[in-house]
């Protein structure tokens, strides 16, 4: 079985509701993430998924540490489903 390696960096800005229970309603919003993110993945799945780095280059560097074979793709059809489930995730 072939296990070639493709990564993807993703940029990271997601806010989320600062109400609580008990506080005023219109308390805003406020941001919790920002930054980018390396998810690389094989035919066997997600192999890699960074925290979120300040910077791209921060987030490549990541990746490249772990895996270097990695070909960095701008458009694979299973790493954007990812990145669409990440930004979901953080969004709440």
């Amino acid at each position: 079985m072939s296990d070639d390696l493709r990564a993807m960096i993703i940029e990271v800005t997601n806010q989320v509701s600062s109400e609580k229970p008990g506080l005023s309603p219109g308390a805003g919003l406020s941001p919790v993430i920002a930054g980018w993110i390396g998810l690389v993945a094989s035919e066997r799945g997600l192999r890699m998924l960074t925290l979120p780095a300040h910077s791209r280059g921060a987030a490549l560097r990541a990746v490249r540490r772990d895996y270097p074979e990695a070909t960095l793709i701008a458009a694979d059809p299973f790493l954007q489903e990812v990145a669409r489930q990440v930004r979901a995730y953080l969004a709440g």
